[in-house]
């Protein structure tokens, strides 16, 4: 199965966020949108892993959490993955609680690499995936819709609690991706 390990969002968050999107869809451009529900702050994406993978995974998940205290987080702005001038990844970047969620992204890792799992080539960047470009048809109009949101006017710069983290499932279907959370770990409470 396709999984990974994310933190999930309030309902608020994600209308915000759906909304910002709905703002960004008035560029006209090519972009696959995540669905609202969809929305999530991804840790590590696993890929295809079997069945057989699954209990060590949900140890890993269990024990990384009984290491970290609940914390909250920011999100601070849009932006876009490579960069704004040629973006594949639309993105709500994070700014408070950014360290910590790095901390907790390098602990999973450093426990998933114990059973197998690789590491990312490259440091963290904590972030919300709101959309993929497919190519770049009105580009500078998104650009330009980007530069332009102001995180205040979205009220996205609400503190935003982490106190679980989950395994998640994925399906793709004709309707797009199912995501299934199939085993979470609750943080240290303060």
């Amino acid at each position: 199965m396709r999984a990974f390990i994310a933190a999930q969002l309030p309902p608020a968050i994600k209308e915000c966020l759906s909304e910002t999107q709905n703002q960004l869809k008035t560029s006209g451009a090519d972009v696959k949108w995540v669905e609202k529900e969809n929305i999530h702050l991804t840790l590590k994406f696993l890929g295809n892993i079997d069945q057989d993978s699954t209990p060590p995974i949900k140890e890993v998940l269990n024990s990384t959490a009984k290491e970290f205290i609940d914390f909250t987080f920011r999100i601070s702005n849009i932006g876009a993955f490579p960069g704004l001038d040629h973006p594949r990844v639309i993105y709500a970047g994070i700014d408070e609680g950014a360290d910590k969620i790095k901390e907790l992204i390098i602990s999973l890792e450093n426990k998933l690499l114990k059973i197998g799992i690789p590491k990312e080539d490259k440091d963290p960047v904590p972030h919300i995936t709101i959309g993929r470009v497919r190519s770049f048809h009105n580009i500078s109009s998104l650009k330009k819709q980007i530069t332009g949101i102001n995180p205040q006017q979205k009220a996205i710069i609400q503190k935003i609690a982490l106190k679980e983290i989950f395994l998640f499932k994925s399906e793709l279907s004709s309707a797009g991706p199912l995501y299934e959370a199939i085993e979470g770990a609750t943080l240290k409470s303060r």
